[in-house]
C-alpha cells in the first residue's frame, strides 16, 4: 500500500474520531491530511472532497489557514491553477515559524508550481528558485526537493530538454537522500515526457521503466496508471 496509504488510514480514522467527539480540530486536521495523501497518490476527485471538508469544518485562524492551504495544493495537483493561488496567495510564506510546517512548505512549492501551470513561468521559476534556496538555508530536504520538482515542471513546460535533463538529475538525486521516492518518481515521469516530446523514444522510455521500478513498492494506483498508459504510448510509437 505504500506510506501514502498508511497517511490515508490515519487521516480518516483523526477526521472519523473529531467528528463522533465533536472535537473540530481533529475533524479538520484528518480531512486536510487525507487530501493531501489522496493528492500525492493522484485521486484527485478524492482529494478535493476531502480538502473542502477541512475547509467547511476549521473553526480556528489556524484550522482555516491550514485548510486553505490544504486545498489550495489540491486544487494545483488538479490542474485548477487559478483557484489554487486564490487560496494559497495569502499563507505567511517563508517565515522561521512555520518553515518545518509540511503545509506551508508544501504549499509553498505548490504556489511556485501554480504559477507555472497558470502560464506565468517566469515568476514561477523565480518563486521556486527562492523557495528552493530558503529551504536549503533552513536544513528542510523536503521542501528543496518539492521546488526542485516544480523547476523541473517549469523547464518542461517551456520544451527545455537540457534544462529539464540538468533538473531531473538534481531533482532525483535530492530526493533519493530525502527518501522521497514519489518525488523521484515524478521527476522520472516528466523526464519521461519531455523525451518523447523531441522525439527520443529511447530515453522516454528508460525513464518510464525507472518511474514504475519506483512506484510499484508505493501502491498509488492513480499514478502507476498514468505510467503504465505512458508506457503504453511509447510501446506504440516505437512500434509505428
Amino acid at each position: 500500500m505504500g506510506q501514502v496509504g498508511v497517511a490515508a488510514e490515519e487521516a480518516s480514522r483523526l477526521q472519523a474520531m473529531g467528528s463522533r467527539d465533536n472535537y473540530p480540530p481533529a475533524e479538520c486536521w484528518g480531512a486536510c491530511l487525507l487530501a493531501l495523501s489522496q493528492a500525492e497518490a493522484g485521486n484527485l476527485s478524492d482529494a478535493l472532497a476531502a480538502a473542502e471538508h477541512g475547509v467547511a469544518s476549521a473553526a480556528s485562524g489556524f484550522d482555516r489557514l491550514m485548510a486553505d492551504l490544504a486545498l489550495g495544493m489540491v486544487l494545483v495537483a488538479a490542474d485548477d491553477p487559478a483557484k489554487g493561488l486564490s487560496r494559497l496567495s495569502d499563507a505567511p510564506w517563508r517565515t522561521e515559524r512555520i518553515g518545518a510546517f509540511y503545509f506551508a512548505y508544501a504549499g509553498d512549492a505548490a504556489y511556485g508550481r501554480g504559477l507555472v501551470r497558470g502560464g506565468q513561468i517566469e515568476e514561477g521559476t523565480a518563486w521556486l528558485e527562492d523557495g528552493m534556496r530558503w529551504f536549503d538555508t533552513l536544513g528542510n530536504r523536503r521542501g528543496k526537493c518539492l521546488s526542485m520538482l516544480g523547476l523541473l515542471e517549469a523547464a518542461a513546460k517551456t520544451g527545455d530538454a537540457a534544462q529539464a535533463r540538468l533538473w531531473v538529475e538534481r531533482t532525483t538525486n535530492e530526493a533519493a537522500r530525502a527518501g522521497m521516492r514519489g518525488v523521484q518518481a515524478e521527476a522520472h515521469l516528466i523526464a519521461a515526457d519531455v523525451s518523447e516530446q523531441i522525439g527520443d523514444l529511447a530515453t522516454a522510455m528508460a525513464e518510464n521503466a525507472a518511474t514504475q521500478a519506483l512506484v510499484q513498492p508505493l501502491g498509488w494506483l492513480a499514478l502507476e496508471q498514468r505510467v503504465n498508459a505512458q508506457a503504453r504510448r511509447l510501446e506504440s510509437k516505437k512500434r509505428s
